[in-house]
């Protein structure tokens, strides 16, 4: 589970180095407001399934717990 939280944290890391490299591109508030709301919407869904692969693996790792004891 800590392998897949470090994965996620690079991934999250290279989108945000991502959105300050296309916003020191933009060429005006309109386009910048535009790619903000865009990124904010892109992570919010890609947060949920992060909470849900995690959640999984917590889950998958208690019941391994649960017959081993």
């Amino acid at each position: 589970m800590q392998d897949k939280a470090i994965v996620f944290a690079k991934e999250n890391a290279e989108r945000s180095f991502a959105l300050a490299s296309d916003l020191a591109r933009a060429n005006d508030v309109q386009e910048v407001l535009t790619l903000q709301s865009r990124y904010a919407q892109t992570q919010m869904q890609t947060f949920g399934l992060q909470a849900q692969q995690l959640a999984w693996l917590m889950t998958d790792a208690m019941r391994d717990m649960q017959k081993k004891g």
